[in-house]
């Protein structure tokens, strides 16, 4: 009904929320290449730029070489959609979104940074408390952490705790979250359809 109508930005909404879906649903794998990872996100972000009428911009630099390098599926989503909620709600300047991804010592590290609104340096020192303790010390989160802690609590029980979220913000400037997993998952893991 869309295209017969010519909307055409309702028909491109519903091609990119299905295939997010579709996506979600197939649970036949727990670990992807990051670069299905990114088509993922290149969905929700072109839902985003209907939605907000192309009042940001976003960037995805991640060299070829790291394409296939395997991820837990949907640890990206949960912390772009937090910069929308928070970051980019409201901001009196245009919108900037840059995902990236290098390997260190070791490790894959996803970088999301965003020129929001920030994260207060007291919130800040709390949240990076919370994701290094133990599941049991949690204090109980506002609904804007929750994807936030179970990312980096799914994290930390496939990869231990030197992998997980980590924050780096200034208050009304930008807020950079990592993401850091280790550049080979557990053969128990890549054996076993079943998620920690």
């Amino acid at each position: 009904m869309a295209t017969m109508e010519g909307a055409n930005n309702v028909v491109d909404m519903v091609e990119s929320l299905s295939s997010m879906f579709r996506y979600s649903s197939d649970t036949a794998r727990y670990f992807v290449p990051i670069r299905q990872e990114i088509r993922n996100i290149y969905d929700y972000l072109h839902i985003q730029s209907v939605r907000y009428g192309n009042s940001f911009q976003y960037r995805v630099e991640i060299e070829s070489a790291l394409q296939e390098q395997l991820v837990p599926k949907q640890i990206l989503q949960p912390v772009v959609e937090n910069v929308f909620k928070h970051a980019f709600h409201p901001l009196p300047r245009p919108g900037e979104l840059l995902i990236s991804a290098k390997e260190e010592g070791g490790f894959l590290i996803l970088t999301v940074r965003d020129n929001g609104s920030g994260i207060p340096a007291e919130t800040l020192r709390e949240l990076n408390r919370s994701f290094r303790g133990a599941p049991e010390d949690r204090k109980e989160n506002t609904s804007s952490e929750i994807g936030l802690w179970n990312v980096n609590r799914r994290i930390r029980l496939i990869y231990g705790d030197d992998c997980g979220l980590f924050l780096d913000s200034r208050d009304g400037e930008y807020t950079l979250v990592e993401i850091r997993v280790l550049r080979e998952p557990p053969r128990r893991f890549l054996r076993s359809r079943q998620a920690p």
